[in-house]
């Protein structure tokens, strides 16, 4: 993001929600792309390793079997 610097709450969020629909992106994936861009400056370590832990993560989630799609009937 660039560096903002407002006096004003609302003129700061109408900004940022321009920023958001100029990049065709909701609020919390910017804000998440922003934060891992403040944290990597200071940790350059930090973006590799919630890579692998984010696929560490995936690995333990169970996936459906091939061609099944289970369909709950609760309302």
């Amino acid at each position: 993001m660039d560096d903002w610097n407002f006096n004003c709450p609302a003129y700061l969020a109408q900004r940022f929600w321009i920023y958001c629909a100029e990049r065709d992106q909701t609020p919390g994936a910017m804000l998440r792309r922003f934060m891992i861009d403040q944290i990597s400056k200071a940790d350059p370590g930090f973006e590799p390793e919630l890579e692998a832990w984010m696929e560490a993560e995936d690995a333990k989630r169970p996936r459906p079997a091939p061609g099944r799609v289970k369909v709950s009937t609760q309302r």
